[in-house]
Parts: C-alpha cells; structure tokens; sequence
C-alpha cells in the first residue's frame, strides 16, 4: 500500500512540473508574439512618419525664383578673358596643396591652381567660416564649374539668398567667399567660368541660371570639361 502511494505521488509530482514546464513555455510563446507586435507596429510607425515627414519637407525653391530678376540685379555684361599661359600644361597645378597663388585678377576666372579641387557633392555654398581656398575652386573652374564669388561686404539677406541659390542649384555649381579683397566697379557678387566673368550688385538665381547655360559644363571653355 504504502509502494503505491509513493508511486503516485511521484506521478503527481511529475505530472506538475510538466504543467508547470507547459505554463511556462506558454507564457514565453505570448510574451515573445507580443514583442514581435510591438515592434512591428513601431517599425510600421516609424516608416509611415518618415515617409510622412519626407514628403513635408519643403523642396527647395527654382534657383531662378531666388533674389531678384536677372535684368535688376545691376549686372554687368558678361566677359570672356584670355587665359594665362600659367593656367595650362605641367605648371597649372602648385607644388604643394595650400600653396598660395596671387592672382591678377579679384576673383580670378582661371590661372595656377591647387591640385585638388573642392569636393564634390558635399556642398554648393561655402562660409567665410569654412575658409575654402580659392586655388581649389580655380580647380573646380577648369572642371567646367560655375563659381559664383561674394567679397567681405556681401551680409545679411544677400548672404542667406546665396545660401538659398545654393541648395536650388544642379550641376556643377559653387559658392564660395572671397576674403583677399573687395571686388571692383561696386560689383560684390561675381559669376565665374574658366575664361568668363560676369559681375552683379544683387544676388539673382536667374542671372546665376542663365550664365550657367552660356558657360558652365560642356558649354564653355573649361578644359576639363568631363572632370568631376
């Protein structure tokens, strides 16, 4: 009697931890789906919100409609200008990168360069605060780059203009500083080419626009026009 009893108690033991063993492994299985759930959803959420948030984003407006219309930013005829020997062949590039070159002109169009541009499709607009050298962007003009200048005196709204033109602009396209010098004639903004100039009093993405079209890429004189 007391052989049976011993046995069936070890069966009831037995038979909880397997109840036991099964609660548990059912709590497991419901805990694991409702994580799964809930990070589905905010993975569902997360991509509906950027997606939202991307299509809110406000599109940057037409370089063209930025500051104001070509024929009122008191713009000078554009010019085309002779190319210095020192511009071409094995002497084009400094020695070394940061070498300093004086150009003849303020800002130049061509001329000796550093041998390394300024990168491409990191920005459009440089700051005084960013410092580039122009030697680098007198690369970037042999790239077949349109550069626009601006000198020490260009503050304010004509500065955030120039930041707005260069989050409109396509291709090949650069803003960058002037700090040597103040530009001649009361023209402080400066559209540039390899070999062509154009100076204005006002920033106008439709002058910037239209001078792309005449000289920039495989329009102007740039020697290197498939260049990155």
């Amino acid at each position: 009697m007391a052989k049976r009893n011993a046995e069936s108690d070890r069966r009831r033991l037995i038979e909880e931890q397997r109840r036991k063993a099964r609660a548990s492994e059912r709590r497991k299985t419901i805990l694991t789906i409702g994580i799964s759930a809930v990070v589905g959803l905010a993975l569902i959420g997360g991509s509906i919100y950027f997606s939202v948030k991307s299509k809110n984003k406000a599109k940057p407006a037409a370089l063209t409609s930025i500051g104001v219309p070509a024929e009122q930013a008191g713009c000078l005829p554009a010019k085309s200008e002779t190319i210095p020997t020192d511009a071409t062949g094995g002497a084009k590039h400094t020695a070394r990168d940061g070498d300093h070159v004086d150009y003849a002109q303020s800002p130049p169009t061509s001329g000796r360069h550093n041998p390394t541009p300024l990168q491409v499709g990191v920005k459009k607009f440089y700051s005084r605060e960013d410092n580039p050298p122009p030697e680098r962007a007198v690369h970037n003009l042999e790239h077949a780059y349109v550069v626009v200048w601006y000198d020490k005196t260009v503050t304010g709204e004509q500065l955030t203009l120039l930041q707005e033109a260069g989050d409109s602009a396509e291709g090949k396209f650069l803003i960058v500083p002037w700090t040597r010098t103040d530009f001649p004639d009361d023209k402080h903004i400066v559209i540039t080419a390899w070999g062509e100039r154009q100076q204005c009093s006002d920033v106008s993405g439709a002058a910037f626009e239209d001078f792309m079209k005449k000289y920039g890429g495989q329009a102007g004189r740039a020697p290197e026009k498939n260049a990155i």
